[in-house]
């Protein structure tokens, strides 16, 4: 295990939504927009997208520039002040590219906005997803455990469907959030703060370091650099280097998810109450 050599705080652990909030529908009273921020530090360009939606648990960025966020009352797409429900569960997201996202809602991972479910997916009983975009079409990536062993591990699956194999194991907690930069890379971060690397070429996944953001994962288009979120920050992890390094943002809440921006130039955070697009530090 590589130790983090640089580490500003402590991280602090995961907070939980609020799950009780019944939003039943679009209100009048959602806020979505872009107000600019001048809180950030270190050149951080932070703008607020939507406010004032209790129970957020996740979102992301569209191809289309719109927002799919998932709260305790489904999943609803956001294109400006218009917001439309696409699915009657929450759960953890996935940008897509030939779709709009990937929901993983407990059971089968849900295609939207057409909210089709691909069989055979829920079986592993995903504990959340990441899209790898092959000229095959996307191809999703997630922890899960085996329906036959129970073994825990990261499996893929095509988005139309078909085999589930596994391409990684050896984890020793549930991984709640995976990011896989390039080819066969595997990243994932354990409810408990371990980061894990199944490397290219490997099937077995190597605990690089401990303490880290459980607040979600993403990384940089080179896959040198992973942003994970923590309290109220935006966390650096480098790759090369072993180096984690906090940036501290001043947000109404402490960020649940984090997500790459279409244009891989950012990130959308999300808190329980408010979604964030952020420049990378």
């Amino acid at each position: 295990m590589l130790p983090l050599l640089a580490c500003t705080t402590s991280p602090p652990g995961d907070t939980a939504p609020a799950a009780d909030t019944d939003t039943g529908g679009a209100s009048d009273t959602d806020t979505a927009g872009d107000t600019a921020s001048d809180t950030a530090p270190e050149g951080l360009a932070v703008a607020l997208l939507l406010a004032d939606r209790p129970g957020l648990v996740d979102a992301v960025e569209a191809a289309d520039g719109s927002l799919i966020v998932a709260d305790a009352g489904g999943t609803w797409a956001v294109d400006g002040t218009e917001i439309t429900k696409l699915y009657d569960a929450p759960g953890q997201l996935s940008p897509g590219t030939a779709t709009g996202a990937f929901l993983s809602p407990g059971g089968d991972i849900v295609s939207l906005p057409a909210g089709t479910p691909i069989e055979g997916t829920g079986a592993y009983a995903p504990a959340g997803l990441d899209v790898l975009a092959t000229e095959q079409g996307d191809r999703l990536t997630f922890p899960g455990a085996d329906p036959g062993s129970g073994a825990f591990g990261t499996y893929t699956a095509r988005a139309d469907g078909g085999p589930v194999p596994l391409v990684g194991e050896g984890y020793t907690g549930a991984q709640r959030w995976i990011f896989r930069p390039e080819g066969e890379t595997v990243w994932s971060t354990s409810t408990s703060g371990e980061l894990w690397l199944v490397a290219e070429g490997e099937d077995v996944a190597t605990l690089v370091a401990s303490g880290v953001p459980t607040g979600g994962l993403t990384g940089s288009l080179d896959g040198a650099t992973l942003y994970l979120g923590g309290g109220n920050a935006l966390w650096t992890y480098d790759v090369v280097n072993a180096t984690l390094t906090e940036h501290p943002l001043q947000l109404d809440a402490d960020v649940l998810s984090v997500h790459r921006t279409t244009d891989g130039l950012g990130g959308i955070l999300t808190t329980a109450t408010a979604v964030y697009r952020v420049s990378w530090p």
